[in-house]
């Protein structure tokens, strides 16, 4: 499966971080890399990385969106036993695609890297949403 993990930094090989690592498509992904660029209070332009993916979700679990790490550890803690990822309606980073979270960075392989300025994924997500009409 396609999907995508977008970034403030150029991703060469993933880990597994405390919450599981979160991917789905190119607009949840681009929302989530932009809500760490707009957060940033440095003094040059942020750009955004777009890691287009090829994933093996394996045996998916369908679940809610539990919004933070700690939601997401215990879930993965409870179900990681029976299941290779979850898939969920991403709530805080909207798209058409559904995210997953996996916690073996074995079934994730980097196809290939796209940069773009903050100011062009802001105007990308922004077409989206007007689209969609996500507000």
């Amino acid at each position: 499966m396609i999907l995508y993990h977008a970034s403030t930094v150029k991703i060469e090989e993933f880990y597994i971080p405390y919450g599981g690592l979160h991917v789905g498509g190119i607009h949840s992904a681009l929302e989530a890399a932009l809500r760490k660029v707009r957060s940033y209070d440095g003094p040059f332009e942020q750009h955004v990385y777009i890691h287009r993916l090829e994933v093996d979700v394996g045996r998916v679990m369908v679940y809610d969106d539990m919004g933070d790490d700690h939601g997401w550890r215990c879930a993965i803690v409870c179900y990681g036993e029976e299941c290779d990822s979850i898939e969920y309606n991403n709530k805080f980073e909207p798209d058409v695609v559904n995210s997953f979270v996996l916690w073996d960075a074995k079934r994730v392989k980097i196809l290939d890297v796209d940069v773009m300025s903050h100011d062009e994924a802001e105007d990308k997500l922004n077409e989206f949403y007007e689209a969609n009409n996500i507000y």
